[in-house]
């Protein structure tokens, strides 16, 4: 029994931050296709303009040969997708323990409180 709460301790500590990316990964997803539907974009135009955004900001590592305009070249708002993306990713990790916590304090079921009664004589 004291080995299952390090080891529980230690599959969050693992699958942590691949949760967060994941969150991440779709959250941004579905705002880069929701800016692309607003403008008229199709899935597969704005998957290309996200790839080629990113393969070009992983070829310029730092600010040497950075284009400061190369989000905006892409035709989508990307920076504001990312930040929009990482918003609800933080807003989802935060809320749901929250939420589970109040949902298990109202679900529990909890001991009626009885009265003491008197030892017998």
């Amino acid at each position: 029994m004291a080995s299952v709460q390090p080891a529980f301790g230690m599959t969050g500590y693992a699958l942590g931050p691949a949760v967060y990316l994941l969150l991440l990964n779709v959250f941004f997803q579905r705002q880069w296709l929701n800016d692309a539907d607003a403008r008229g974009m199709s899935a597969t135009q704005a998957e290309q303009a996200v790839d080629a955004t990113r393969s070009a900001m992983a070829r310029s590592p730092g600010t040497a040969g950075y284009d400061p305009n190369l989000l905006r070249q892409s035709g989508l708002d990307l920076g504001l997708d990312l930040t929009n993306g990482l918003r609800l990713t933080m807003l989802v990790t935060s809320l749901l323990p929250l939420a589970l916590a109040v949902a298990a304090y109202v679900l529990m079921p909890r001991r009626s409180r009885t009265a003491p009664q008197d030892p017998p004589e």
